[in-house]
């Protein structure tokens, strides 16, 4: 591989090793790719590092996870471990973060920025992948690695009319590097999910009005955030070491505790407290410390579910409003998202939600927002209306596998890959975020995909094999096991009732199925480590 003297890859290059993508997962791929001793040429569509910490710069962007396991272990054992100074950091401080681990690991001279992938097609003759980028260059590689991210192909509603609109029209995900006034407008936002849950709040602050446009309700619990003082920060680095192996070992990959007990064994006064702490405690924790048995059993859930109902109603003071922010599917069918004074938002006489299942979206134009029964005059639409979860950036790359099968084709009708990670009849194409992932803390899980994709790689060169291709019979068998844990799922039962993403019911017409991988992050960790010490007999190295 040659460089140029700016430092960006010369276009004509052979590559050993490409990977798409620079957020987490890019970045850590990137690194354990040049560690085994590869070429590697990586790409990324953004101007910087960050992944989707470059394009969500919407105000009251945050992480929900803790910044105490949201960060790379590697990072950590390479240079001094960087200090968060708020409990969730806010996204300009993970973005400095990420761009931290660039500049201490010396990640940027691999990438090509402000470059997109359109094209990744299998060359059988040669055994090497084509890739296209937007600029009309070509490239070939060895390997290929997609960390284009779980989340990373904005939602966009096709709504007719945007052309005639004379304000200004923002995605949560596309949002401006240059800051954005607000001061006194007349908003609307579109989408009450994750992102809706953090902007709203601050566009109540702010608006002259603010208009909420929601589809389906979402429970939030909140996320009890706070400036880390000097002390606090210190005990939390000391503290790595445990956290590290707490994430490991944990099915989501965060470092708290399950309770041992089970909704359905305690009282109606002992139960109340316990969800009476947990929401004091805020986050996952409430999800997870509480009751075991909560996200698997469905009479179990009923309390959880009635509960946080109960909560809304005593949060929102007009009972018509906190009855449309009520969900009637389960807590937990969707990822549970957290905030800061989402519901309490509702209170400011400013502030009106509109369901769109009793008054539908019809266009815009050229004032704001036509619904069917009324014209909402806005000077801002923020359209919070989240993502093509997983496939949709994956789709965008236009794989192409033996014989010229689309990606696109392979899970037209299902989903299949075996430990998430490849698929057979697309040899030494290796996915970073694809379907059937471990829905665990993004970091930990982007680290141990990234470093299990870097072991088999090593592994196949050390064997001067060519080809490196997933056993179909074993990939079968993975996703039958996959399959099973999912069908038994509440979100396999009730996720089509939230419009859950991770079921795919976000999106008319896409595939209905579930995402994750619902044996836990910790226990496909140990799988990979049973990989590699059984050397990798789920892969043809030839």
């Amino acid at each position: 591989m040659t460089l140029s003297s700016d430092g960006q890859t010369a276009a004509a290059a052979d590559i050993d090793v490409i990977v798409i993508g620079a957020g987490f997962g890019g970045l850590t791929a990137t690194y354990r790719m040049r560690e085994r001793g590869l070429d590697v040429l990586s790409f990324e569509r953004g101007l910087d590092v960050g992944g989707t910490w470059y394009w969500n710069r919407y105000p009251g962007a945050r992480t929900d996870s803790e910044g105490s396991f949201y960060r790379l272990n590697l990072f950590d054992d390479i240079v001094e471990p960087f200090s968060f100074k708020e409990k969730f950091p806010a996204q300009p401080e993970v973005l400095a973060y990420l761009g931290r681990v660039a500049d201490e690991l010396d990640l940027r001279k691999h990438y090509r920025f402000g470059v997109s992938v359109d094209a990744v097609v299998y060359d059988e003759s040669t055994g090497r992948w084509q890739v296209r980028t937007d600029d009309g260059q070509d490239y070939t590689a060895k390997y290929v690695v997609s960390a284009v991210g779980i989340q990373s192909e904005p939602l966009v509603p096709d709504l007719p009319g945007q052309e005639n609109f004379g304000g200004r029209i923002y995605h949560t995900a596309k949002w401006p590097a240059d800051p954005v006034d607000l001061d006194g407008c007349r908003i609307a936002v579109i989408g009450t999910g994750s992102s809706g849950i953090q902007i709203i709040p601050q566009a109540a602050d702010v608006a002259s009005k603010l208009y909420v446009l929601q589809r389906t309700p979402t429970y939030s619990v909140p996320m009890v955030n706070k400036e880390l003082t000097e002390e606090e920060q210190r005990e939390l680095i000391e503290s790595l070491p445990e956290i590290r192996k707490a994430v490991r070992d944990h099915p989501f990959s965060m470092p708290y505790s399950f309770s041992g007990r089970s909704a359905l064994d305690v009282t109606d006064e002992e139960r109340d407290a316990i969800y009476g702490e947990g929401w004091a405690k805020g986050g996952f924790r409430f999800m997870i410390e509480s009751f075991d048995d909560i996200g698997t059993t469905k009479e179990a859930n009923d309390t959880v579910s009635e509960w946080l109902r109960a909560k809304i109603h005593s949060i929102v003071e007009d009972p018509i409003t906190a009855a449309k922010l009520t969900p009637n599917y389960p807590y937990t069918v969707k990822r549970p998202p957290s905030g800061v004074e989402f519901f309490e938002s509702f209170n400011k006489d400013h502030v009106e939600l509109i369901a769109l299942r009793e008054s539908p979206l019809v266009s815009f134009s050229e004032k704001g927002l036509v619904l069917e029964d009324r014209e909402l005059e806005v000077d801002v639409v923020i359209l919070a209306t989240g993502f093509d979860f997983v496939t949709g950036s994956l789709y965008k790359l236009n794989v192409q596998g033996r014989d010229g099968l689309p990606l696109s084709e392979r899970w037209a009708d299902g989903l299949s890959n075996y430990l998430s990670v490849t698929l057979h009849g697309f040899p030494n194409f290796f996915v970073l975020g694809g379907p059937l992932y471990p829905g665990g803390n993004w970091p930990t899980v982007a680290e141990e995909v990234s470093t299990y994709i870097a072991n088999v790689i090593a592994e196949g060169e050390k064997r001067s094999a060519q080809v490196i291709e997933t056993k179909a019979e074993v990939e079968e068998a993975w996703v039958a096991h996959v399959n099973e844990l999912a069908s038994q799922s509440l979100m396999a039962q009730y996720g089509k009732d939230a419009n859950a993403y991770g079921l795919g019911a976000n999106i008319e017409g896409k595939l209905q199925s579930v995402f994750f991988y619902l044996g836990g992050a910790q226990v496909l960790f140990d799988q990979f480590d049973h990989e590699a010490a059984s050397g990798y007999p789920g892969f043809e190295m030839s």
